[in-house]
């Protein structure tokens, strides 16, 4: 399947599998870790497994649109969870597939544009509307108005009956559509939740771990990066309680993720069906002294990407990729069209094959935040972000980092806590990677140019 598809007939359907907040280091098939994933783990055993994957931003909404457009942020126009910024009218994977004949559909968690999807059916819009509603109001306050300063208090076992979690929601309408869904191709879209907090897992896997077990990032010897949008220093206890939630709901996602593939398998489904798996950003996990995302460390940027292709021999590629990437891999196998599009990423097809002559091997993530008021009174002027991964280092210009540049060796100091970017031995290959991402960088617009708050 690595060439193109031309008849209708030969198309294969496309299932992504996509979780929200889950970072590659948290998987067992990247490394050790006090993670447990053992059906993601089996789906990347058959699976091309991507060792450095990733995300174009650290937060959901314009990460969400750099996947389904194929663009970098500064070319799509939306940042942070800014759902305003988002053009109806642009184009999309899902609504390119549409337009060729494949039925299109998105179960779970949207958070971005939703134009060329044929069906959506959003757990949170779903709740709201269909759940008794006395159950609805106990759920909702404060598990879908999150506040993430509480994130590591709150974490618990799930209070309610199993059914109404957003991840056995988005299981069991996803192997609805798989068993209703045989007369053309079709591109689904599985968005869960987790191990997105509020961490409010199943009572068994909040049992599963204990937090004096878990295994403890190493300090940042840095100043952390200042503290916003709830993010806050946590000691050690919290901290605990905080990984213990985070990889309960992992595991937990992970269980269900097990059911759909399951699902594929029964349905008759698998000899046809392209499975990728995916995060759309990280988790710091404490690392670097902070908790959820935002910022360019790679616990935040660096997310799994797994593709299960029928007939394909499962291999690791360790050239850099991104999740912009996706997008023109599908229409390839599809083989519809995308070429109009303008965009920024390129088919996976030369890595997968084991030919990475000519590939870009680099990744580039942006970031964007405006104006804002610190807790502590203080105003932070706004701030343009980019980073680039190449040849084994990350350079960073601003981004939300504890320093206004910054070059990481990720090879001799993978947990980044040594900035090198005065270092004299770097310059040049520091001159050269500004050079490089100043080059194309399309700025994402102001907050003062875009209507609503982020």
């Amino acid at each position: 399947m690595g060439a193109p598809h031309t008849s209708p007939a030969e198309r294969p359907n496309v299932l992504l599998i996509m979780t929200d907040q889950h970072r590659a280091a948290s998987t067992g098939c990247y490394g050790p870790t006090d993670a447990r994933t053992p059906n993601i783990d089996a789906l990347a055993g058959q699976s091309v497994l991507f060792e450095h994957a990733y995300c174009q931003y650290p937060i959901c909404a314009a990460s969400r649109q750099s996947l389904l457009t194929g663009r970098y942020p500064g070319r799509h126009g939306l940042y942070q969870n800014n759902l305003h910024a988002i053009d109806p009218y642009q184009w999309t994977l899902p609504g390119a597939l549409a337009r060729a004949g494949y039925e299109t559909a998105l179960i779970g968690k949207a958070h971005c544009n939703e134009n060329g999807f044929l069906y959506v059916l959003e757990s949170e819009r779903y709740a709201a509307r269909y759940w008794p509603r006395e159950t609805f109001a106990a759920i909702q306050p404060p598990l879908f108005g999150l506040d993430y300063r509480r994130n590591a208090e709150t974490a618990g076992p799930w209070p309610h009956d199993e059914r109404y979690l957003q991840s056995r929601f988005v299981t069991e309408q996803t192997i609805s559509y798989l068993k209703r869904t045989k007369d053309r191709p079709f591109f689904l879209m599985a968005s869960y939740d987790f191990p997105h907090p509020p961490f409010r897992p199943p009572h068994r896997w909040w049992d599963a771990f204990d937090p004096d077990a878990l295994t403890l990032p190493p300090m940042d010897p840095v100043q952390p990066v200042s503290p916003h949008w709830g993010e806050e220093l946590l000691n050690e206890t919290m901290l605990r309680q905080y990984l213990r939630g985070y990889y309960a709901c992992l595991a937990a996602v992970d269980e269900e993720i097990g059911r759909v593939l399951s699902a594929v398998d029964a349905e008759g489904l698998a000899a046809n069906t392209i499975v990728i798996y995916l995060s759309d950003h990280g988790e710091a996990g404490g690392c670097h002294g902070k908790y959820e995302k935002h910022s360019f460390f790679d616990p935040e940027v660096h997310v799994p990407l797994l593709i299960r292709i029928p007939g394909r021999v499962p291999r690791r590629v360790s050239e850099y990729a991104e999740l912009i990437d996706v997008a023109p891999s599908i229409l390839a196998w599809a083989g519809v069209d995308g070429c109009g599009a303008g965009l920024d990423g390129a088919p996976l097809h030369p890595l997968m094959e084991g030919k990475p002559d000519g590939w870009k091997n680099r990744a580039i993530c942006e970031n964007y935040w405006p104006e804002r008021v610190e807790r502590d009174g203080t105003t932070s002027p706004e701030d343009y972000g980019r980073m680039m991964v190449r040849d084994g280092f990350k350079c960073c210009i601003g981004g939300n980092m504890p320093y206004a540049h910054c070059l990481f060796d990720l090879r001799k100091d993978p947990g980044e806590l040594r900035n090198v970017w005065d270092d004299p031995a770097h310059i040049m290959r520091r001159n050269a990677m500004v050079r490089d991402l100043e080059a194309d960088w399309v700025r994402l617009p102001s907050s003062s140019q875009v209507r609503g708050h982020p």
